[in-house]
């Protein structure tokens, strides 16, 4: 049963049936990933999970086959990795001038 796009099972902490609306959509291509790892900002702080954007970017195609591999079985079971779903946010004071 879908509520509002998200399965009532998924809600209650229980498995749900894929229900992609957009069945014949192709998964993601590799350049989806390419393209926010090149622009991905150098020398800055790593995300929760510890992996700075150095790493991701000088990894090569290994690294962008892994990720792409990660992203279609997202694509193909329709579920987000718990981790991802973890964000920080810090509350930075604006200048004023």
């Amino acid at each position: 049963m879908q509520k509002d796009g998200v399965c009532a099972a998924k809600i209650s902490g229980q498995h749900c049936q894929p229900t992609r609306q957009y069945v014949d959509e192709p998964p993601p291509q590799k350049s989806v990933i390419l393209r926010p790892l090149k622009q991905a900002a150098s020398y800055k702080s790593s995300g929760p999970d510890g992996v700075p954007a150095e790493l991701l970017k000088e990894g090569g195609d290994i690294t962008i086959d892994r990720i792409h591999k990660v992203w279609e079985m997202v694509w193909e079971t329709e579920e987000w990795p718990n981790d991802w779903t973890n964000s920080t946010f810090l509350e930075l004071p604006k200048k004023v001038t």
